[in-house]
């Protein structure tokens, strides 16, 4: 048998084995086929990348172009050569009806541009000068030049004003009399008279504030300025700031056109001012509003200069290359473009021909691009697969589309970027593949799904096999045990059969002549016949509970009574063997209702176990006591205990301990289990507690009310 269950292992295992190395080829085979349709499909999904980008492309440049188309229809109705006033008038309807356009611009065959809607703070180029700087008559005049040496190089200051104001006087010229008043008085600054010099300065403002010097410096400019000096040197802080307060805002509001040099000189000159009479008004209180307005106009300061900086590059930028519009020969309406940076940003210019000598320019503000043109491109595009694209500037910042990270943890892979055409914004076009792409998480979920199948293969295959010899070897054990049960009843019954024949034929022969022997053979026949007697009974009780056939018949029974009658049975039953069996039972017990033979012959099991396992010791204790729901009756010995590892095996049917074996005690394997099933049957349950070379104690507990 032993042999036969070995071979089933072996035949089991390699079939395992066998179907495991089948499944794990057929996976490998897979996950290949797998590997190359994800190479074809990613090759496939390259070629898309290009696509993407052209769409995107040109969706951009079909915006751009329908938006210059809208924005030039508003100078299409125009006359050949348009006055100032009516360029003006269109470029401010453009900047009222596009939300597009930053600034306008007119390009002049000479190379003058200007700025329709916008008047710079400076001067960009050095040969814009005002016309007016030529209106000046000739300055040898002896009174000029007698007023000049008196107040530069005699220091008479009261000649040189008597000198300018004869000229004065007698001149018609606007310029040459603006700056003689500015000179009159700059005498009286110099010899420390600055309230008088007040009133030439005021009437500057008043009469001639547009006129220039000779230089030419716009008079009114430095009228203002020295009305802010005339009151400083007279310790007037409060009115010197209000004057240098008006300087500062003129030359940020564009007041006067001079070159930029000129302009940083008074703007420096003026925030020096500033700042030095700051202190001096701020504990007046019409003077802390003095500081509030200089604070609010410091802080506008950056970006006007910034937009200076940014019409320069304009200027800068479009020059060198407007010839090339002029050389095109293009039509009104058709549009030349150039793109440039400045601080990092790209900002792009549109311009298109009114006429021969005049070209109309228009620069598109940047966030709009960027907030609404190119989301709107990037729309363009169709693709069943979730690409992900965006627009980025020359820093590699985003400026619509995906961010690079759109999934935690996966980092996509440039896959293809181009950038725009020559004449846009150097922006670049990028197309990601996400991380995994299509192709790949394909891949993945089907070798995932490959490798899980043969390892489902292989689980499923250890499982059953191990099952299946578990099984094998728990029927094999099965039979082992019910073939040493056979053995073990069969012994059991032919020791009480031979003892009962061997006296019978002493007695019945008539070799034993004295009463005494006569009575001991009689009691052992009866004893042997009583142990015959309920091994018959366990086998055929365990047969029916086998067979599921076994019936209790209940009653009320006295379980004290049930306990001394099962004791006193045993105890003269193992008389010979000079063993103790006390019984402690509790006062009152009640009534139980029980089947009172079967009780009865779970106790003689739970005693004939306690006797056969007492070893050396001669004591058994049997005890009866009860609580308010149960009654429980206890055998307790002392002899050689139960393995902790094999306290619940020995409620197996069958079961006998190897330790037993050895020892030659002699069962059936069927006592225990017996106990058990009868125990339940009751309602009640069975425990055990044992130590190992000290004893055991089996409880059997019953409810005092059983349940159906």
């Amino acid at each position: 048998m032993r042999r036969s269950y070995d071979w089933q292992k072996r035949a089991v295992a390699l079939f395992a084995v066998a179907v495991v190395i089948l499944s794990f080829f057929l996976a490998a085979f897979a996950i290949r086929e797998a590997e190359r349709e994800r190479l074809i499909e990613q090759a496939e999904l390259e070629t898309e990348l290009p696509r993407i980008a052209e769409q995107i492309h040109d969706r951009f440049k079909l915006l751009l172009s329908e938006a210059e188309l809208r924005t030039f229809s508003h100078f299409d109705r125009l006359n050949e050569d348009p006055d100032a006033q009516i360029l003006k008038d269109a470029a401010s309807a453009i900047q009222t009806a596009t939300g597009w356009v930053d600034t306008v611009l007119l390009i002049k065959r000479s190379g003058e541009i200007d700025f329709l809607l916008e008047k710079p703070l400076y001067a960009i180029d050095a040969a814009a000068r005002d016309s007016r700087i030529s209106t000046f008559p000739d300055l040898r005049d002896p009174l000029l030049s007698a007023a000049e040496e008196a107040e530069f190089q005699q220091k008479n200051f009261t000649s040189a004003r008597r000198f300018y104001r004869e000229l004065f006087n007698k001149s018609a010229n606007r310029s040459l009399r603006a700056s003689l008043l500015h000179n009159m008085g700059r005498c009286y600054l110099k010899s420390g008279r600055p309230l008088e010099a007040v009133p030439l300065y005021q009437e500057i403002l008043k009469s001639y504030e547009d006129e220039f010097t000779p230089d030419g410096t716009p008079v009114g400019l430095l009228a203002l300025y020295q009305i802010g000096t005339a009151y400083s040197r007279a310790d007037m802080p409060g009115p010197a700031m209000e004057e240098s307060l008006k300087l500062y805002r003129d030359l940020l509001e564009s007041r006067w056109r001079m070159p930029r040099e000129r302009f940083q000189t008074y703007l420096i000159q003026a925030k020096d001012r500033l700042h030095a009479l700051e202190n001096r008004v701020a504990a007046d209180p019409a003077g802390a509003d003095l500081v509030d307005q200089w604070q609010a106009l410091l802080g506008g300061e950056t970006d006007r200069l910034a937009r200076m900086n940014l019409l320069e590059s304009i200027v800068r930028n479009i020059r060198p290359n407007i010839e090339r519009s002029w050389d095109a020969g293009l039509e009104p309406g058709e549009f030349s473009r150039l793109t440039f940076s400045e601080e990092n940003r790209s900002f792009m210019i549109s311009f298109s021909p009114i006429h021969d000598t005049l070209f109309l320019g228009m620069m598109y503000k940047n966030d709009y691009l960027i907030e609404h043109i190119l989301p709107d491109a990037l729309s363009a595009y169709t693709s069943p697969h979730p690409w992900e694209v965006s627009i980025t500037d020359g820093a590699g910042n985003v400026l619509a589309g995906d961010a690079v990270l759109s999934t935690p943890g996966a980092v996509p892979e440039l896959n293809f970027s181009r950038v725009f055409d020559l004449d846009y914004p150097a922006w670049e076009i990028r197309v990601f593949m996400p991380s995994p792409n299509p192709a790949e998480r394909a891949f993945q979920k089907r070798r995932l799904l490959y490798i899980l199948i043969a390892l489902v293969v292989t689980a499923a295959l250890v499982g059953g096999g191990t099952m299946a010899i578990r099984g094998t070897a728990k029927e094999l054990r099965l039979a082992r045990l019910k073939s040493e049960f056979v053995s073990t009843v069969s012994h059991e019954f032919r020791t009480p059969l031979t003892s009962i024949r061997y006296l019978s034929e002493l007695l019945e022969r008539g070799r034993v002549k004295e009463e005494s022997q006569k009575l001991k053979y009689y009691q052992t026949i009866t004893r042997e016949s009583e142990r015959l007697s309920r091994l018959i009974e366990n086998t055929l009780d365990f047969s029916k509970i086998e067979a599921g056939m076994k019936k209790y018949e209940f009653s009320e029974t006295d379980v004290a009574e049930l306990v001394e009658e099962a004791t006193g049975g045993f105890r003269n039953q193992i008389a010979p063997k000079k063993f103790v069996v006390g019984c402690e039972i509790a006062k009152d017990l009640p009534k139980v209702d029980l089947d009172k033979e079967a009780v009865h012959r779970v106790l003689l099991n739970l005693l004939d176990n306690a006797f056969k396992y007492s070893g050396e010791s001669r004591n058994i204790q049997v005890r009866a006591w009860a609580d308010p729901k149960f009654i429980y009756i206890a055998v307790e010995d002392h002899g050689i205990g139960i393995a902790p590892e094999e306290q619940k095996k020995v409620f197996e049917k069958f079961y006998r301990s190897e330790h037993n074996q050895e020892s030659h005690i002699r069962g059936s394997g069927i006592g225990l289990t017996l106990v058990t099933h009868i125990a339940q049957a009751h309602g009640g349950e069975v425990t055990l507690e044992s130590q190992p070379g000290k004893g055991t104690t089996v409880t059997l507990r019953f409810p005092l009310d059983r349940a159906g």
